[in-house]
């Protein structure tokens, strides 16, 4: 864009000065036009995304199963992403088994999350809360009850 506006201010100048100084707002307009069709395209390129833009069904899909892919991992709930310009950002819950000790569920926490951000190039960022398996919990509830 930059390269673009110099030349065209270049060549104003140039037929301005050689007896044609109309073209000097010509292209003082031509250069406005690029302008804001840029502006245009980079604003409508990045709306859905500053606005809260719903995730497709693929994306959560995927998600869910990078998620699975990793062993022990039974279930995948409460996908939740999250658009900040060029990439996402992901908050999910894992179903593992009640069983499990807190060193390994760690470690598949992990996996987990490096998994998905491998896999999936536009998010860079995961967080990932483990939920023993089989257990009804409410999401929603609050922390003290």
């Amino acid at each position: 864009m930059d390269i673009y506006s110099s030349v065209a201010i270049l060549i104003g100048v140039i037929i301005s000065k050689t007896g044609y100084p109309i073209f000097d707002p010509i292209i003082g307009l031509f250069i406005g036009l690029m302008i804001f069709k840029t502006a245009y395209t980079v604003c409508k390129d990045n709306i859905e995304n500053i606005m809260g833009k719903i995730p497709s069904q693929d994306l959560i899909d995927e998600i869910e199963c990078c998620a699975k892919k990793i062993p022990h991992v039974k279930g995948a709930h409460n996908i939740k992403v999250n658009y900040f310009g060029a990439y996402a950002t992901v908050s999910l819950h894992i179903e593992l088994d009640g069983e499990m000790t807190l060193s390994e569920s760690h470690i598949i926490v992990h996996l987990v999350q490096n998994n998905i951000i491998d896999k999936i190039d536009i998010i860079k960022e995961v967080i990932v809360h483990a939920c023993p398996c089989g257990i009804e919990y409410d999401h929603n509830q609050e922390l003290d009850k």
